[in-house]
């Protein structure tokens, strides 16, 4: 993937240790086409920091029962994209707690589901959800979900990765979304 600086200085990047480099040196993905590239390197990247971080958990509220990204009722309306002018606004005014309520309302359509995937469309945007991988990454004694969340617009060129953490702080809890895991 070719990245840039602020002088127009091109950096290719082809490792997760050479995308490390180029992110600490203010490069980045000039092109919709290569800002959809830095989404791979972006994940790769996480999982290799995550396992190098990664603690076993001494309780776990996503193992026993298993749950994840393709349980609609433990993902709150909050997981939704936000790519445009008044999304923030728009799914505060939202009076459905969760995907699996938006998607009975037909106000989310699931594109496409799997036990650790989940492709949604709200409005013009998208989401993929991918589930990377499951410990203890914030060193809470609690097990988490590392997860790639991909977001884009419907019909447009824009898309973008970015990685956060599921979280449930109890057996009965809706799922939280960290964005800033690190």
């Amino acid at each position: 993937v070719e990245f840039t600086n602020s002088t127009g200085q091109p950096f290719v990047v082809r490792t997760c240790r050479e995308y490390r480099a180029a992110r600490a040196a203010g490069y980045y993905a000039p092109t919709t086409f290569a800002i959809k590239m830095e989404a791979f390197l972006s994940a790769a990247d996480a999982i290799l920091d995550a396992v190098a971080h990664a603690q076993i958990a001494s309780v776990s509220y996503v193992s026993n029962p298993f749950v994840g990204v393709a349980d609609l009722h433990l993902l709150s309306k909050d997981v939704l994209p936000r790519i445009g002018p008044g999304d923030e606004e728009a799914i505060a005014a939202i009076t459905e707690p969760s995907l699996r309520e938006l998607s009975r309302a037909r106000k989310l359509l699931v594109v496409d589901v799997s036990s650790t995937r989940l492709q949604f469309e709200w409005e013009y945007s998208g989401a993929v959800l991918a589930e990377l991988l499951r410990a203890d990454l914030d060193g809470d004694g609690a097990e988490e979900i590392l997860i790639q969340y991909y977001t884009y617009a419907v019909g447009g060129t824009l898309g973008y990765g970015s990685i956060g953490l599921l979280r449930r702080p109890e057996p009965g809890s809706m799922f939280e979304y960290v964005a800033d895991w690190r």
